[in-house]
């Protein structure tokens, strides 16, 4: 760290002690209340955060909080507060009401706040009593990006003074300027209706940083919805943190949007990323998990010279929530709990009503490395509805392949991130279990090599093995469940000894057991997320939308609960290939031993025992 400067007469200059707290990725994560399984958590929720932040506050000369963006949607809550509030300037979203009691600095947008419409999200922010800030999209795009008309001011400068640590009051100016993946405008183009476009994140902030500096800013925050990112800077990237970073003027960098953990103590740095010191380019940043699982604080100490307030000490680091459980709740604490427990209450009373029932137990433990009664029950409410939508048009007779991902499969969700109904009832909330988000249909006719590339695209998600080895790791744990497609409808195997990418797919059939052509033409239903390419599936730009309309899967899978009883296949669409002498281990969640059952054909699979992580792990003979 720096030497305190010193003025002409040899003292110590004027100083300032500054603190900046970052939330992202909340998700409508307000209470700590797990929706999907209707229970009480102890180590994620804004209520906990509002613990901790009231702390905080408490020792700097000044101190800001932000939201790094996705606050609004992402749990049963969301969705029921779309359904039944009206929210605008007079009548704050739930979330926004919990946002103006902690007395949030500024905000900016992530992709999934633009999931319910770009209607929905303006009367939502229009109760925000603190500026929301992105450069980088636009409903009107110009020549020039200072023309652009962006969906909410570019930037903005907060006036603040406070006391100094030699006593006297200053002023001091900070400028705060938001960005978001370029990719939203295409991921969310339905949700849209197509209004709105968007800029590189990098070309944005070297556009309206400068403006920000000539207009005074003493500092400029970035509130960057993206994650680190690696390597040279590649014009429209989704993680662009690190090159962010970089352009002169930017003095703070609050990431998002990966959902991970910045600084951490696991992790060699590189040229740009210091995962220890938690600097990107040597400029000080933080990424806060997600749900509120973390705050983000950095701390800095301004010195006063004559061209202005200048940081000469920093600190990054991240502090959990569960550092506070056991702490009594405080008054900020409470202020947050208020604005949220009639529509907790709500949410929770309407995911409870019984919509049907399901003959086989519903589960994702195994869904990574074989079946599935859950995804297969979501692509079987899929399928039928194709089939019913399908009707009366050219392309009824052609064959149906439904694209389900294994969302709720471990992860950073952590060891009880699965999906594990019992036979018998379903209730409202299972159909948000089975398909977490708001995404709609999207109904594509692809040909054999689109589809081909799908499922190559999809088995990157196993390590590459080594035949003849036994226990080694299987799954590449950086690949999350919801960018893994299992294709429903047709038959074919994977040999995950075949480095990724590079012909691990094979002996792939159609639902009449016809070997797929690269010539076939295939329906292909997915969701919108992933019909934009999300997820890293560029070939789905390649396909033709046959049908593409708004009504939300989880709408689709309440339908098929209501419409009788749920009988899920214990078929699997892939199998491994057999490599004889050769074993790996995976983890999965601890309920997994009650299914072990539904491994009847292909490799054995053998119970290992827990481990630290709260998982526990299987052994996988090929």
């Amino acid at each position: 760290m720096n030497a305190q400067k010193v003025n002409e007469t040899g003292k110590p200059g004027p100083r300032l002690r500054l603190r900046v707290l970052e939330t992202t990725d909340l998700h409508m994560h307000v209470l700590p209340y797990d929706y999907f399984s209707d229970r009480p958590v102890d180590h994620f929720g804004l209520t906990l955060c509002a613990r901790l932040i009231e702390s905080l506050r408490n020792g700097p000369d000044l101190c800001l909080l932000f939201d790094n963006g996705d606050f609004l949607q992402g749990n049963p809550l969301a969705d029921w507060i779309e359904r039944n509030f009206k929210v605008g300037k007079d009548a704050p979203h739930p979330v926004i009401k919990a946002m103006n009691a902690l007395e949030y600095d500024a905000g900016t947008l992530g992709n999934h706040d633009f999931n319910y419409g770009l209607g929905y999200l303006r009367a939502t922010i229009a109760g925000a009593g603190f500026p929301i800030v992105s450069a980088n999209l636009c409903t009107t795009q110009a020549n020039d990006a200072t023309n652009d008309v962006t969906v909410v001011p570019p930037w903005t400068i907060l006036d603040r003074t406070c006391v100094g640590t030699d006593g006297t009051q200053y002023p001091i100016r900070i400028g705060v300027i938001g960005f978001a993946p370029p990719q939203t405008a295409v991921w969310e183009r339905v949700a849209v209706a197509g209004a709105l476009s968007s800029r590189d994140i990098v070309e944005s902030a070297q556009t309206y940083v400068p403006i920000i500096r000539a207009q005074g800013a003493d500092l400029v925050v970035a509130l960057a919805h993206t994650g680190l990112g690696s390597g040279p800077h590649v014009p429209g990237s989704e993680n662009a943190a690190a090159a962010l970073a970089a352009v002169p003027g930017i003095d703070l960098v609050l990431a998002g949007h990966t959902q991970n953990v910045f600084p951490m103590a696991e992790g060699q740095a590189d040229a740009p990323v210091d995962p220890a010191a938690g600097t990107l380019h040597g400029t000080p940043a933080v990424m806060a998990g997600f749900h509120g699982s973390h705050v983000g604080v950095i701390d800095l100490v301004l010195d006063l010279d004559p061209d202005g307030w200048s940081i000469s000490q920093q600190q990054a680091r991240t502090i959990p929530v569960t550092t506070v459980i056991g702490d009594a709740p405080n008054q900020t604490e409470a202020a947050v709990r208020r604005c949220i427990e009639d529509a907790h209450a709500g949410v929770v009373a309407d995911s409870r009503q019984p919509v049907g029932r399901t003959t086989r137990a519903l589960h994702s433990q195994f869904a990574r490395v074989g079946p599935s009664t859950a995804l297969a029950a979501t692509a079987q409410a899929l399928i039928n509805y194709t089939l019913k939508a399908l009707k009366g048009l050219p392309e009824a007779g052609l064959p149906l392949v439904a694209a389900v991902s294994p969302s709720r499969c471990g992860g950073q969700g952590g060891p009880d991130n699965y999906v594990d109904i019992a036979t018998g009832p379903l209730i409202r909330r299972h159909a948000a279990e089975l398909y977490l988000y708001t995404n709609s249909i999207s109904i594509l006719e692809m040909d054999g090599a689109g589809i081909l590339a799908w499922l190559e695209t999809s088995a990157r998600q196993f390590l590459q093995i080594t035949p003849g080895m036994s226990d080694q790791p299987l799954l590449d744990e950086t690949v999350p469940g919801y960018m893994i497609d299992i294709l429903y409808g047709l038959r074919y195997t994977i040999d995950p000894s075949r480095p990724p990418g590079q012909g691990r797919v094979s002996g792939v059939t159609l639902p009449n057991g016809r070997a797929l052509t690269t010539e076939d033409r295939v329906i292909l239903i997915t969701n919108s997320y992933r019909a934009s390419g999300g997820g890293g599936y560029p070939m789905a730009g390649q396909g033709r939308p046959v049908i593409e309309d708004m009504t939300a899967l989880q709408d689709i899978i309440l339908a098929h609960f209501q419409s009788g009883p749920v009988q899920a296949d214990l078929s699997h669409p892939w199998t491994f290939v057999p490599l004889p002498g050769t074993s790996a281990w995976f983890d999965t969640g601890r309920g997994a031993i009650g299914h072990l059952h539904v491994f009847t054909d292909g490799p054995r699979v053998y119970d290992i025992g827990s481990v630290d992580s709260g998982f526990h792990r299987f052994r996988l003979d090929f």
